[in-house]
């Protein structure tokens, strides 16, 4: 079947499960057409420039179209008592961003806000489940449990840049 499968079977005894092979495909296409098409040699993608980006998008995109993500991550990250969830700690935030996706995410729980802070929230957290898959915190063994978070982030990126080309943004090219 597929070599990635297989390896992971014989090296490290995971059933790495097909849909969780494609998803993790369809998640490195998408992140890498993202950076294609937002960001060039100059200027790379980082959390800080994202803020721009997500400014310019929310003056062109409905964000409600992304209702589904803040009601996941909203769900995911921020507990009944307003605190981080352990899922909201294991993303490992940097820390100077932390603090501010987490209260964008508590304030969209609690008020249903929709603005450019929700937007570059969701990007964040996109790309740190991209650095925390391909710089080893999310091994092979536990790929399967992040299948719904990957999932769902591959529909926001879907719609994200498919917004992005229809409106012909180009971010920082």
């Amino acid at each position: 079947m597929y070599e990635i499968i297989s390896f992971c079977k014989k090296r490290w005894n995971v059933n790495l499960e097909e849909k969780t092979y494609f998803g993790c495909a369809d998640f490195l296409f998408y992140t890498s057409w993202f950076e294609e098409i937002l960001y060039n040699q100059n200027i790379h993608r980082s959390d800080e420039h994202d803020k721009k980006i997500a400014r310019d998008l929310c003056h062109m995109i409905d964000i409600s179209k992304f209702e589904f993500l803040g009601n996941y991550f909203s769900g995911r990250y921020v507990d009944n008592d307003s605190k981080p969830t352990n899922y909201f700690k294991q993303l490992r935030l940097n820390q100077n961003h932390q603090e501010n996706v987490f209260n964008i995410l508590n304030e969209y729980k609690n008020q249903k806000a929709k603005n450019e802070d929700l937007l570059w929230a969701y990007i964040v957290i996109s790309y740190r489940f991209r650095n925390n898959m391909f710089h080893g915190n999310k091994g092979a063994q536990n790929l399967n449990n992040y299948i719904v978070p990957i999932k769902k982030i591959n529909i926001f990126l879907n719609t994200l840049l498919s917004s992005i080309i229809e409106n012909g943004y180009k971010g920082y090219n």
